[in-house]
């Protein structure tokens, strides 16, 4: 099978040649998609700039089928749009609702409800074209069997697949590494509801005390409001913002880390995420702090020794306090997220996609 990527435009082609040695050494990558620095630029941006470059590249590759996801919204609708004028089956791959992803933004209120509309727009014009979808958790699924009327007239196939890759099973035979005492997350610094100030609150005394530190791995519009928030509370000296960090250098933090935490606020969109930070702590054995979500639950379990009740600051304090003091319990809970890891394996889940190709081309 050859594969082809058509991508957002990479600034550096150092980060190009990266992508190529981590997980895309055997596949075509065309970084041509428009890039701009923010998400209404970019999904405006895709509207208008990315048809050309859509089709004369479709016309190029001549694919049988193009696999396309969200977010950016307004690029999975163009490609759509293309598709179907070539009549060339399309497999829309949603990340997040666009509905969802909205109403847990924070920014103008009208400006918020005009967003709304138009985003759910471009979602429902891109499910009506597209001859299957894949999700990434049975309660987006869920959700959107539920809520989006289009999918009572349309039907296509289903598919959920993780997202988990072929570099999942070699972290998972790593050697265990000497841990530190600090607390790890990584990821974009979108906004307030990923939680890290929630976090801050309860590790207050901690952090203070010089109990443990908390490293955050990553770069975001959030990032100038999270300075200030821990400079505002003088935690300063233990809380370590490091900016964008390398993969590998990542999973050496991970690896060093007593403990990983996902302090999602609860929302719409938290509700049903499934981020891919959850399977690199897996599978480096770490113990993951995390908010009871339907999205943790569905890979979690229902009694793992992370969680805590969603917004309950004393739940969440309790947590942390018990696992920083045993690291029994540390490496049991570990171990257990390790192995519940082991059961989705890639093959497994690029399977469910590969049967989803099958279908629609037969």
């Amino acid at each position: 099978m050859d594969v082809t990527i058509l991508s957002l435009t990479i600034r550096e082609r150092k980060e190009l040649g990266k992508l190529k040695e981590q997980a895309f050494r055997d596949l075509r990558i065309l970084p041509v998609l428009p890039n701009l620095p923010t998400a209404i630029l970019r999904e405006s941006g895709s509207l208008i700039l990315s048809w050309g470059k859509i089709s004369s590249h479709i016309n190029k590759i001549k694919p049988d089928i193009v696999h396309v996801h969200n977010p950016p919204d307004t690029l999975a609708f163009v490609t759509s749009l293309v598709c179907s004028m070539k009549n060339i089956p399309v497999v829309y791959d949603i990340h997040d609702g666009s509905r969802e992803v909205i109403n847990a933004a924070e920014f103008n209120p009208v400006l918020k409800l005009i967003a709304g509309k138009v985003g759910f727009f471009f979602e429902q014009q891109t499910i009506k074209r597209s001859s299957g979808i894949v999700t990434i958790s049975e309660s987006l699924k869920t959700l959107l069997l539920e809520t989006r009327k289009v999918f009572r007239k349309h039907k296509p196939p289903f598919v959920v697949m993780r997202n988990v890759d072929e570099s999942a099973k070699v972290l998972m035979e790593k050697k265990s590494t000497e841990e530190q005492n600090y607390i790890f997350y990584s990821g974009t610094l979108y906004s307030k509801f990923i939680g890290i100030e929630f976090l801050i609150d309860c590790l207050e005394d901690l952090l203070k005390e010089g109990q443990t530190e908390l490293y955050i791995a990553g770069e975001g519009p959030y990032r100038k409001s999270l300075e200030k928030y821990i400079k505002d509370k003088k935690v300063h000296e233990s809380v370590k913002l490091l900016g964008h960090v390398g993969k590998n250098d990542v999973m050496d933090l991970i690896a060093r880390a007593k403990l990983t935490a996902i302090p999602y606020e609860r929302n719409s969109l938290t509700e049903i995420a499934l981020p891919n930070k959850l399977f690199e702590y897996m599978a480096l054995g770490k113990p993951i702090v995390y908010p009871d979500l339907p999205g943790f639950r569905e890979v979690l379990g229902d009694d793992n020794g992370g969680k805590y009740n969603p917004d309950d600051k004393k739940d969440l304090s309790m947590i942390v306090e018990k696992m920083l003091n045993s690291r029994k319990l540390r490496e049991s809970v570990g171990e257990k997220n390790r192995e519940l890891l082991g059961k989705i394996t890639f093959e497994n889940e690029c399977s469910k996609l590969l049967a989803l190709y099958r279908q629609i081309l037969r």
